[in-house]
């Protein structure tokens, strides 16, 4: 694929008049065909073979996760993903019932230590086996946790699918959600973020 007959003049003294960048309008092209296509398509197939669309496009994006073009995808795309994120956790959350919850409080609260204890520590681990820093290697298995959000997909689309129940569905939410706040906190006041509460460990 190739541009052509582009003005120049897309930087510098010249940045002002929002000239065509090749590399910029050729990823852009990429990221809007290739991956728009490989995502329809996964889900489409997923919900032929009765998965639900969005475990499609979850395996279409870790198969697209490899191509350069994903960065410049997800850098487009992080409005619109933003937005139905938000969307996506209202609606976990208007849907969770305080009631079935006292049913699993206890082991969910004890799941989610565990998680926090042994998962950090196997990071840390594995960061220090192929040769990161012990400072670095504790700083990312901090970071990486807590419990992952897509747990919360795969619970919501197995319930649908009749595969658990609501309590089991209902644990494992509360786990990821425990993990979520306290692997917030324990991050925000030890380590470099955009809402530290420190000036100087606030940045990005």
């Amino acid at each position: 694929m190739t541009l052509k007959g582009l003005a120049g003049g897309h930087s510098g003294i010249q940045i002002h008049e929002q000239l065509g960048n090749a590399i910029k309008l050729l990823s852009q092209c990429l990221a809007e065909v290739e991956g728009a296509q490989l995502a329809s398509f996964d889900a489409g197939v997923a919900q032929f073979i009765g998965l639900s669309y969005e475990m499609g496009a979850f395996i279409a994006g870790v198969a697209f996760a490899s191509s350069p073009v994903s960065l410049v995808m997800a850098e487009h795309l992080k409005p619109l993903r933003d937005f139905f994120l938000i969307l996506f956790f209202f609606s976990i959350g208007a849907q969770f019932n305080i009631l079935v919850t006292q049913h699993v409080l206890l082991a969910g609260f004890v799941i989610a230590f565990l998680i926090m204890i042994v998962k950090p520590f196997a990071f840390k681990l594995g960061f220090q086996l192929i040769g990161e820093s012990k400072g670095f290697s504790t700083e990312l298995g901090v970071r990486l946790g807590q419990g992952s959000e897509f747990s919360l997909l795969v619970a919501y689309s197995a319930l649908a699918s009749g595969l658990i129940d609501t309590r089991t569905s209902y644990l494992i939410q509360m786990v990821v959600i425990i993990t979520f706040v306290l692997s917030t906190y324990w991050v925000v006041f030890r380590y470099r973020t955009p809402i530290s509460n420190t000036a100087k460990k606030r940045m990005d």
